[in-house]
């Protein structure tokens, strides 16, 4: 499924008159499963960013994100960020004060034939790691994404009685969909939706330095913004 758009329904919602979006306000709830066209996105923008299995990539992505006031919301798997390692713990701790998200995506990259208790198992181990490497006990995820996009019953069974939010994605620019203008397009589709994927490569690491401009420049239009899932505070 990676590399290719994935089309969920349209989305027409606005900011209120107070200049926030629906899901800003007080009392809401995140659904279990979100495709990224929901009305309570606005007109904002939300870059995720999976596996962080590349320090270079990832900080060089962070770096150009926050030097724009710019936030996203990472999927790591903890297995690759070492806690003895001085460079990953410096880097993600200084994502984490600046107010870039974290949601669960296994420890390993491995779903495959898991169990609701394994993957329970799985989260808490997930939690603890990044507890550890952020520096915060208090750490708790919200959002969870599957290795592979596999929403499969266990997966969703799992998410719901975890209370967590599934997160799906509408674009993913590849070689024959790379530009903002296909992006757009995938916004602007009845079956569209609002959510990025990328991962820290090479590739995606360019193709968002060469883009966000326009990304910025699409979101002012819409008098929308690039945000985290949970939190679209400048």
């Amino acid at each position: 499924m990676l590399g290719v758009p994935v089309l969920a329904q349209g989305n027409d919602g606005d900011r209120n008159p107070m200049g926030i979006t629906e899901r800003e306000q007080m009392g809401f709830t995140f659904p279990e499963d979100i495709r990224g066209n929901e009305s309570f996105w606005g007109n904002d923008i939300l870059i995720t960013i999976d596996d962080c299995n590349n320090l270079a990539e990832t900080k060089k992505m962070f770096n150009s994100l926050r030097d724009r006031g710019l936030k996203a919301t990472f999927f790591p798997n903890s297995n690759y960020l070492p806690l003895d390692n001085e460079e990953f713990v410096k880097l993600w701790r200084e994502m984490y004060r600046e107010g870039f998200e974290i949601g669960y995506h296994t420890q390993s990259h491995e779903v495959g034939d898991f169990t609701k208790e394994e993957l329970s198992q799985d989260l808490d181990e997930f939690e603890a790691h990044m507890r550890e490497l952020l520096g915060d006990e208090s750490f708790l995820v919200e959002f969870a994404r599957p290795p592979y996009g596999n929403w499969n019953n266990t997966w969703m069974q799992f998410i719901r009685e975890e209370g967590l939010s599934n997160i799906r994605w509408n674009f993913v620019p590849n070689a024959t969909a790379n530009s903002i203008d296909y992006f757009e397009a995938v916004v602007r589709h009845p079956d569209g939706g609002r959510i990025i994927l990328l991962h820290p490569r090479v590739w995606d690491g360019n193709w968002l330095e060469s883009n966000i401009e326009e990304l910025k420049s699409f979101v002012d239009l819409e008098q929308g913004r690039i945000a985290t899932l949970s939190s679209t505070t400048d």
